[in-house]
């Protein structure tokens, strides 16, 4: 019979395991499951509604679950205590206890490769769009842009500190300024540089190509600025863009399949390249010549226009 009711109200099977799994653990009595309107969202909103009473518990796990709702990707544990108020996740048992709390819905371990994360992408829309004003959602991400703030101006004076930099930083930072729209901002991030022992450093470029082996990560942030400057009509953005991507990209053109394996198997004084970055390096490579042909195409098709 049980089966039969978490069945009616599971609008999916994600929703039917939730259910399921809350029956299982005390989350949910049978009581309260016949009660229920069926879809995700009633199932949700009354494990919500359960978590208010809980008391000392509350705060923090409100905090762990905005925090990952506004996140664009999995939270390591010291994300998360460098995100939340002074008072929270400061000891790690409150982090433990939270995560435990609401184990059903967030998954991960809160290290640096897995973090911690909502179980399935519409968990997170609908925590975002139904529990979330739209004041919260802009404060909280005003958090994340800080905190990457914070770590790049140590990034700016040391070079020494690329290794020390959060992953989460590495690979979201730039996508949550763009949503901030954060652009001045951003485009100092991607195009400043400065003298360091005879060459030019740029802080960003420098830390994605060490972390990730290619400057593929570095690319795909620029060229989110490159679309805002061609969007807003900023021919000297863009034409910047233009410079820091082309500079880039003919080293990647000078790289032959064969020295890329070799860069694999054998590697360089520094160390070998994973596959990973490989593979990433000859996606850009094909990326960069779509690019330059629609480009070109666009040129020469406003090129080609009547003046009016």
């Amino acid at each position: 019979m049980l089966v039969f009711d978490c069945a009616r109200r599971a609008s999916s099977a994600r929703t039917l395991r939730l259910l399921v799994e809350a029956l299982r653990d005390g989350g949910l009595t049978p009581d309260r499951l016949t009660r229920l309107p069926p879809g995700l969202e009633s199932f949700v909103r009354d494990w919500l509604d359960e978590l208010e009473h809980r008391g000392t518990e509350r705060s923090a796990v409100r905090t762990l679950l905005e925090l990952c709702a506004v996140a664009l990707g999995p939270l390591a544990a010291d994300d998360l205590e460098q995100l939340a108020p002074p008072e929270q996740f400061h000891i790690r048992t409150e982090l433990d206890q939270a995560v435990q709390a609401v184990a059903r819905f967030i998954i991960g371990n809160g290290s640096a490769e897995r973090g911690y994360v909502f179980s399935h992408p519409r968990l997170r829309e609908l925590y975002q769009e139904r529990m979330l004003s739209e004041q919260q959602r802009a404060e909280l991400r005003q958090r994340f842009v800080a905190y990457g703030e914070r770590w790049y101006a140590r990034l700016w004076e040391d070079p020494s500190a690329q290794p020390q930099v959060p992953s989460y930083v590495r690979q979201f930072w730039v996508l949550h300024l763009a949503q901030a729209q954060r652009w001045e901002l951003m485009e100092r991030v991607l195009t400043e540089a400065r003298p360091v022992q005879g060459t030019f450093y740029q802080p960003w470029a420098s830390l994605r190509l060490a972390a990730e082996g290619s400057y593929a990560g570095y690319l795909n942030d620029l060229e989110l600025l490159w679309r805002h400057g061609e969007a807003t009509g900023n021919l000297g953005l863009s034409l910047r863009c233009a410079l820091f991507s082309a500079s880039i990209r003919s080293l990647s053109a000078n790289l032959s399949l064969a020295l890329l394996v070799g860069l694999v198997t054998v590697g360089t004084p520094n160390g070998r390249w994973s596959a990973e970055a490989a593979l990433a390096h000859i996606a850009q490579m094909r990326l960069s010549q779509t690019i330059k042909r629609k480009r070109s195409e666009r040129c020469s098709s406003t090129a080609a226009s009547p003046s009016p």
